[in-house]
């Protein structure tokens, strides 16, 4: 017959391989929250840079990281109205002082700075008409001064041969070229909605953003905070996008 002593000994026994089998469970879901996390944030990387450009937004990296689920969950349930709104609250703010010497290094001209300052000006009197009428042409005039000589609103096919035009012109390798940032390739895989040819049956819809018609007064509405919003975001993309050889000062400060 067992002993008081050995029968504790055993019971002690048991709660030790109870507690690793435990511990061991914790590992599995550990694991498999892990791999979870890491196959959403994959799908999640796949939704955002594919669609928005479609709505005709673009997003630099800089903004946190919480923005991007939120931002698949809204595309997923076609909730357009609160992606719109979602990247409207974290709307980048220029240091123009920086900016002005950011340009300067990267071989911009005073007056394209002094455009851009308009620009921002106008933006942040609320003064959309103005600042979208004076933003859109200034998407490549900044983008042919980084991306030598290559625009953001033209589209070129990655194939000579090929018919199709398939992706915005900075996004073609070329050789002596400037050389994209990852995360910001993967908003240019396709066109969207700023290169895309005129949809003459949305030329009034609010949310309707297009270089072409903008640009020869196509457009069957005014121009609103999305437009000068999203001429913002497109001229914050180009500077973002460069992969810089040298570390220099962000033209950018804290979120609005």
């Amino acid at each position: 017959m067992a002993t008081l002593g050995a029968t504790l000994k055993s019971l002690s026994t048991f709660e030790r391989v109870f507690d690793n089998l435990r511990y061991v469970e914790s590992l599995i879901n550990d694991a498999e929250q892990t791999a979870a996390t890491s196959a959403r944030w994959a799908e999640v990387m796949k939704i955002v840079p594919s669609d928005l450009p479609k709505r005709g937004w673009y997003l630099t990296g800089k903004e946190p990281c919480t923005l991007f689920p939120e931002l698949a969950s809204y595309i997923e349930k076609q909730d357009w109205q609160k992606v719109d709104d979602a990247v409207m609250a974290h709307l980048p703010k220029f240091k123009v002082d920086v900016v002005r010497e950011w340009f300067r290094q990267s071989g911009i001209p005073e007056y394209t700075h002094k455009r851009f300052t308009r620009f921002l000006h106008n933006h942040d009197a609320k003064a959309f008409e103005e600042s979208t009428h004076l933003g859109v042409p200034l998407i490549d005039e900044i983008a042919r001064h980084l991306y030598k000589g290559k625009s953001f609103t033209n589209k070129k096919a990655t194939d000579r041969k090929a018919k199709d035009q398939s992706k915005p012109e900075i996004a073609i390798k070329t050789t002596g070229g400037v050389d994209i940032e990852e995360f910001s390739r993967q908003f240019v895989e396709t066109f969207g909605s700023l290169q895309a040819d005129v949809d003459a049956n949305r030329l009034g819809d609010e949310d309707y953003w297009n270089r072409h018609a903008i640009m020869h007064g196509m457009m069957l509405r005014e121009m609103g905070p999305k437009d000068s919003a999203k001429t913002l975001m497109a001229i914050a993309f180009l500077i973002f996008a460069m992969r810089q050889e040298e570390s220099v000062d962000s033209p950018a400060g804290e979120e609005k």
